[in-house]
C-alpha cells in the first residue's frame, strides 16, 4: 500500500508569520477559535491520561479536543521554544473572547 502523502513537510521547522494578504493567519471569523479552558484527565486503564482543550468563539458552539499526554508535553516544549524566541508574555487566564 503506498504511503500517505505528507502535506506538512518538516512541520517542526515550519514558521508561519501573520500576513494581511490572505495568508495563513487570515482565517474567516467562523474558523477563528479561542481557548476557553483546559483540564487534565487522569487515565483509567487501559486509557492513558489526556489533556482536554476547549475552544470556542462568539458565534458557534464549543469544541473539545482530547490530546494524549505525551503529545501535549511535546506541544508544551514547542510552545516554550516559540515563547523564548518571541519573548511573548504568558497569560495566566485564557484571553477574553471579543463581544
Amino acid at each position: 500500500m503506498p504511503e500517505k502523502e505528507n502535506r506538512w513537510g518538516n512541520a517542526t521547522n515550519t514558521v508561519v508569520t501573520p500576513r494581511i494578504d490572505g495568508g495563513p493567519a487570515d482565517l474567516p471569523d467562523e474558523e477563528r477559535k479561542h481557548v476557553t479552558g483546559f483540564r487534565f484527565v487522569y487515565g483509567l486503564a487501559p486509557q492513558e491520561p489526556v489533556v482536554q482543550v476547549r475552544l470556542g468563539d462568539q458565534n458557534s458552539g464549543f469544541q473539545t479536543f482530547h490530546i494524549p499526554l505525551p503529545d501535549a508535553m511535546y506541544l508544551l516544549g514547542a510552545l516554550q521554544h516559540v515563547q523564548q524566541e518571541t519573548e511573548a508574555e504568558i497569560p495566566s487566564d485564557p484571553p477574553a473572547l471579543a463581544k
